[in-house]
């Protein structure tokens, strides 16, 4: 497990949230371009090899064997509901499963590339609360710094402003436009691409650490 900020932790996939990370991903398939809850664009294609626990369905066992790094976001039912000023009968200390994350290599990316991708999925009532800016620090930090990545690749939608401005604080810069590639809600939208490589990465945490 990893705490963070704000009541928000990443944890391992167990009995106590399989069901919730279950029903997320049954709902919201990653290759479902239609689910707005989806921060970023370019998601697993799950790879055909060995699934994992005996009590996960088959699609994501597959899933999840196919990341390079996966987790649940858990977030503290108290922390979650002080937004909305209302925390009567919240006890500390309760979690609720609000979204999935992890890191995956594409898989028609050659390995010595070292190129890594992150998605994100966060149920929409958990934006604009600083969540999703501490989700993509910790998985471009673990990205660099344990899987030994040279550069870390992003696609963001268009109407997702907030989220293009965090990525560009985070030291990503915008590589491109890929023009009406992603449909949604009955319009097509372009993606903006942004990447970090490892060079820029190391001069940002020299800065941070100075």
């Amino acid at each position: 497990m990893i705490s963070l900020q704000g009541g928000l932790r990443l944890f391992e996939v167990n009995s106590r949230n399989e069901r919730a990370v279950a029903d997320i991903f049954d709902t919201n398939r990653p290759t479902d371009v239609n689910s707005g809850s989806w921060v970023t664009v370019d998601l697993v294609i799950p790879r055909p090899h060995g699934t994992g626990a005996n009590t996960l369905s088959e699609p994501l066992s597959t899933f999840i064997n196919s990341c390079l790094f996966f987790c649940a976001l858990e977030i503290e039912l108290a922390a979650s509901i002080k937004y909305k000023e209302v925390t009567e009968g919240v006890e500390m200390g309760q979690y609720k499963t609000a979204g999935i994350a992890g890191l995956f290599r594409p898989v028609q990316e050659q390995e010595q590339n070292r190129n890594i991708v992150p998605f994100i999925y966060l149920q929409q009532d958990e934006w604009n609360k600083g969540y999703v800016t501490q989700i993509s620090s910790f998985l471009t930090y673990h990205a660099f710094s344990v899987l030994g990545a040279h550069r870390v690749s992003i696609g963001i939608v268009d109407d997702n402003k907030p989220v293009c401005e965090m990525l560009q604080i985070q030291g990503y810069v915008e590589e491109g436009k890929r023009r009406k590639a992603h449909w949604r809600d009955g319009s097509w939208h372009d993606v903006h691409d942004f990447g970090i490589i490892e060079e820029d990465w190391q001069i940002l945490m020299k800065k941070m650490t100075t």
